[in-house]
């Protein structure tokens, strides 16, 4: 069985080959054996495969789901394909299926997910309140000039 980090137990490995919602297709996906777990993670895991596997097609065409207890992977599959289309939007003849170790560029989210992530540490320890205004802790926001 793999070890993950802490971060990865927060948001797993969602590989998406789209930002819409991490969903996918599911015609060639690898599963890893699930331990003796508790129903109740047995029934979780099954509803997280069934959301991803309902939005094939519909959402996203790929992406790849891990699941993490006690910084054990207790879950990871594939689902669909890493690419459908070529660099100028035609469809592929043989699309790329869709693995667990599938490298994705997602560039474009790095900001959204670490500034989340960062803001959701900070008020956990208390240290931000979401609900005051920005210039309480960036001054330069309060007054007509903006």
């Amino acid at each position: 069985m793999k070890t993950v980090s802490t971060s990865m137990l927060v948001i797993g490995r969602v590989a998406m080959a789209s930002i819409t919602i991490i969903t996918s297709a599911c015609t060639t996906g690898e599963a890893a054996t699930l331990p003796a777990a508790s129903s109740g993670l047995s029934v979780a895991i099954a509803e997280a495969d069934s959301l991803v596997t309902a939005s094939i097609g519909h959402k996203t065409p790929g992406a790849v789901l891990l699941i993490a207890k006690d910084g054990k992977v207790v879950h990871e599959r594939a689902f669909g394909y890493a690419q459908l289309n070529d660099y100028a939007g035609h469809r592929l003849a043989s699309p790329t299926p869709m693995k667990v170790n599938t490298i994705f560029d997602l560039a474009s989210v790095t900001k959204v997910m670490a500034t989340t992530f960062a803001v959701m540490k900070l008020v956990d320890r208390g240290e931000i309140d979401v609900n005051a205004p920005v210039y309480r802790y960036l001054p330069d926001f309060r007054g007509l000039h903006l």
